[in-house]
């Protein structure tokens, strides 16, 4: 193949040059081959970590909306079982705080979830606000509530 691309030089009048050509061309074919193999499977490595990367942060996220779904239940069923004016403060309440009297055990429930703060006790009752956490359940499932 070398003689017939380049017959015409004076060295490849010897016959062995030319199987010196043609062993190099089939140790550079072979050597780009393995180069190839190797960049090849270094891609499919860094495509399978990415997918695995992917997958695992959005189980990472289902479960985190999971988790959130569940608090929320949580609090809504807290705030359900209070009496039905306490239910429409917490529906309309905003980042204002108000008195809760009575129900200490379901406000320090809401309070261990992060839904609300207690502010003050009284001798009525508590003074809460609501956490931006509270807040946004409570807007979120408000057709739960009264």
């Amino acid at each position: 193949m070398a003689y017939s691309y380049l017959g015409h030089l004076e060295v490849f009048k010897e016959v062995w040059i030319s199987y010196v050509v043609l062993a190099f061309c089939i140790l550079l074919s072979i050597s780009v081959f393995v180069l190839v193999k190797g960049v090849l499977r270094f891609i499919a490595q860094a495509f399978r970590l990415a997918l695995n990367v992917r997958e695992t942060n959005r189980q990472r996220s289902y479960e985190e909306s999971y988790r959130n779904r569940q608090w929320e239940d949580a609090v809504i069923s807290r705030v359900r079982a209070l009496p039905t004016p306490t239910q429409l403060r917490f529906k309309s309440a905003g980042s204002e705080s108000f008195e809760v009297i009575g129900h200490d055990l379901t406000i320090n429930e809401l309070s261990e979830l992060g839904a609300v703060k207690v502010i003050n006790r009284t001798a009525r009752g508590l003074w809460i606000i609501l956490t931006e956490k509270g807040i946004a359940a409570v807007r979120k499932k408000s057709d739960l509530i009264y």
